[in-house]
């Protein structure tokens, strides 16, 4: 294996970590982030406890969603993209791009910092190119 596709690798595998660990930061969330207290405040009389559990579940299944997409890149980037498995790579690719664009828009809606998704959607597609088997020997 190359040094490029062995750096793409590693690139993926931190991709699939970070998301791993953005998962499980979402499920052991216990109560709504301060971002969304703002908005909280704006309704008469405050949020009632319905609103508040509503964006906790809206948590959880987001933390299922990227937690499931870590470990699937993990697998991923650990065996058939090492291998040089083209669909694998274009799995791996598609998990990183749709994950990074939802927590990208995620956090453009809140007006929130973006610079770690737009930095993980960065590392993700440069690893995945770095790992497509072109004319390059691997």
């Amino acid at each position: 294996m190359s040094r490029l596709r062995r750096l793409g690798v590693l690139m993926l595998l931190l991709v699939g970590l970070a998301f791993a660990a953005f998962g499980v930061d979402d499920l052991r969330m216990d109560a709504p982030p301060p971002m969304h207290e703002r908005y909280f405040a704006r309704i008469p009389g405050g949020a009632a406890p319905q609103v508040e559990s509503l964006v906790l579940y809206m948590f959880d299944g987001q933390g299922g969603l990227f937690l499931g997409s870590g470990l699937a890149l993990l697998v991923l980037a650990a065996g058939p993209i090492r291998r040089g498995e083209r669909s694998a790579l274009a799995a791996a690719a598609a998990i990183v791009v749709c994950g990074s664009a939802g927590i990208l828009w995620g956090l453009y809606q809140m007006g929130a910092g973006l610079g770690i998704p737009a930095g993980l959607l960065a590392i993700g597609v440069a690893g995945s190119a770095l790992c497509f088997p072109g004319s390059r020997s691997g």
